[in-house]
C-alpha cells in the first residue's frame, strides 16, 4: 500500500513538472509585436507618405496596418541578434490624423503577436509660406530686394510680385519641419510701392494657399560719399588718412580691399554736407591698396559705393630724367669746360705778354684758335643730336595717337553690338513673361 502511494506521489509530481515545462516553452515560443521608435514627416519624400521605423524580434516579419487595413511588408534588416530594424514607407495618405499598428509575423511557423500599441501618423495639410521680409517697416533703396520667409521642409516656393509671377526657390529642407528661404528678384524694380505674395509646392505637386500679402516700398538711394583724397601720415606711413564728404547725420563705412577697417559718424554742417578725415586704424601691408566708403540714414538705408581710390604703401619714387635734359646737362658741361680753358689761354698770353713785353706769339695765337673750333664742334655734334632725338619722339607720339584712334573705333563698336545684345534679352525676358503669365490665366480659368 506504501508503494502505491509512493508511485501515485511521484506520478503527480512527474506530470506537473512536465506540464509547468510544457507551459513555459509555449510562453517562450510567443512573438512580440514590433516596437516604433521614430516617424519621419519631415522629408521632401515623406510629407504625405510617412516612414515608420522601429525594431522587431528575431526572424519576424512586421505587417503594418492603416485605418484598420492591411498595407504591407515592412523592409526587415537582420543584424544576427535578438532583435532586428525595420522600416515602412506608407502609401500617399490625406491630410488629417491616421490611425496604425503594427503585427510581428514569425518567418517559420507563421505565428503572429498581437496588434502592437495604436499611434498616430499625421499628414499635415501644405501650409502657406510666411513672408518675413520685406514689410511694411522695410527701409531699402535696392531695387532687388532679397524676399525671405519660412515654408514647410521639402518644399518650393514661387513668388509673385505685383501680381506678376517672379519666380520660385530651389527646394528647401531643415531637420526641423520648418525651413527658411530667400529669394531675389531677377529683374530691377521701380521706386515706390509694391507688393509680394507666395505659394509653397511639394515634390509631388501639391500647392499651398496664397500666403499673406506684404507690401513694402523701395525709396530713392542715399547719397553716396565721395572721397576727395589720401594724405600721407607723416608719424606712420602704412596708415594714410583718407578724407572726403557725405551728407549730415550719417554713418560712414570705411572699406580697404573690400573689407570693412572702420565706421563713424560725420558731424552736422550747416551747408547740410559734412567732410570726414579717418586715419586707417591698422597698419597696411606694402602694395597697392583700394579704399571706398558707404553711407547709412539714421534708418539704415544704405547708399551705394563711393568712388574708387587707391593708395600705394611703400612706393620709392625715382625721378626720371629725359634725354633732352641729359642733353642740356652735356651741353652746360661743354660750356663749362670751354670757359675754363679760355680762362686758362687768357692767363697764359697774359704771362706770355710779360715776358715779352706786350708782343704776343703767334703760334700761341694759332692754338688759341684751333682750341676754340675743336670745342664749337663738339658743342654743334650735341645739339644736332638732341633735335635728332627730339624729332624720334615726335614721331613715336604721333604713332601712339593714331594706334590709340584705332583702338578707340574698335571698342565704340563693341559698345554698339553689346547694347543690341541687351535690348534683344530685353524683348525676349517679356516675351516669357507675357507667355507664363497667359498659361497661368489659362489654368486658373
Amino acid at each position: 500500500m506504501l508503494k502505491l502511494i509512493t508511485r501515485f506521489v511521484f506520478g503527480l509530481a512527474f506530470i506537473f513538472v512536465f506540464s509547468l515545462m510544457t507551459i513555459t516553452s509555449v510562453e517562450a515560443s510567443e512573438v512580440s509585436a514590433p516596437t516604433v521608435l521614430k516617424i519621419n514627416t519631415f522629408k521632401s519624400y515623406a510629407i504625405d507618405a510617412p516612414v515608420i521605423s522601429g525594431v522587431t524580434q528575431s526572424g519576424t516579419n512586421v505587417l503594418v496596418y492603416v485605418d484598420g487595413e492591411y498595407t504591407g511588408s515592412a523592409v526587415v534588416k537582420e543584424s544576427g541578434t535578438e532583435s532586428d530594424s525595420f522600416y515602412f514607407q506608407t502609401k500617399k495618405l490625406e491630410a488629417g490624423i491616421h490611425k496604425a499598428y503594427l503585427v510581428a509575423e514569425d518567418k517559420t511557423t507563421m505565428e503572429r503577436s498581437d496588434p502592437g500599441a495604436e499611434f498616430d501618423l499625421e499628414v499635415r495639410e501644405l501650409d502657406a509660406p510666411t513672408l518675413v521680409v520685406p514689410n511694411p517697416k522695410t527701409v531699402t533703396a535696392k531695387v532687388k530686394p532679397v524676399i525671405k520667409g519660412l515654408t514647410l521642409s521639402g518644399t518650393y516656393v514661387h513668388l509673385f510680385i505685383d501680381g506678376v509671377y517672379n519666380g520660385k526657390t530651389a527646394i528647401v529642407e531643415d531637420q526641423s519641419t520648418t525651413a527658411n528661404f530667400a529669394y531675389t528678384p531677377f529683374l530691377n524694380l521701380s521706386i515706390g510701392n509694391h507688393y509680394v505674395w507666395a505659394i509653397a509646392e511639394d515634390v509631388n505637386g501639391r500647392k499651398s494657399k496664397v500666403s499673406a500679402v506684404q507690401e513694402f516700398t523701395i525709396e530713392e538711394e542715399m547719397v553716396a560719399p565721395i572721397l576727395v583724397k589720401t594724405i600721407d601720415n607723416q608719424s606712420n606711413f602704412k596708415r594714410p588718412i583718407i578724407t572726403g564728404l557725405a551728407t549730415n547725420n550719417s554713418l560712414i563705412q570705411i572699406y580697404i580691399d573690400q573689407r570693412l577697417a572702420g565706421e563713424f559718424m560725420v558731424e552736422n554742417s550747416d551747408t547740410g554736407t559734412a567732410n570726414f578725415a579717418y586715419t586707417v586704424e591698422n597698419d597696411l601691408s606694402s602694395g597697392d591698396h583700394l579704399f571706398y566708403a558707404i553711407a547709412f540714414d539714421h534708418r539704415g538705408k544704405e547708399s551705394k559705393w563711393s568712388n574708387l581710390m587707391s593708395y600705394k604703401v611703400g612706393a620709392t619714387l625715382t625721378p626720371a630724367i629725359s634725354s633732352s635734359a641729359e642733353s642740356e646737362e652735356l651741353v652746360i658741361g661743354t660750356e663749362e669746360k670751354q670757359e675754363e680753358s679760355v680762362e686758362r689761354n687768357v692767363k697764359t698770353e697774359e704771362m706770355l705778354t710779360e715776358e715779352n713785353n706786350g708782343q704776343v706769339d703767334q703760334g700761341d695765337e694759332e692754338a688759341d684758335e684751333d682750341t676754340m673750333n675743336e670745342e664749337e664742334d663738339s658743342i654743334e655734334k650735341i645739339l644736332n643730336q638732341d633735335l635728332e632725338n627730339e624729332e624720334g619722339e615726335t614721331k613715336g607720339a604721333v604713332t601712339e595717337l593714331n594706334d590709340s584712334q584705332g583702338k578707340l573705333g574698335w571698342n565704340a563698336l563693341v559698345f554698339v553690338l553689346f547694347l543690341v545684345a541687351v535690348i534683344l534679352w530685353i524683348f525676349w525676358v517679356n516675351r516669357e513673361l507675357i507667355k507664363e503669365k497667359k498659361e497661368q490665366e489659362e489654368k486658373e480659368k
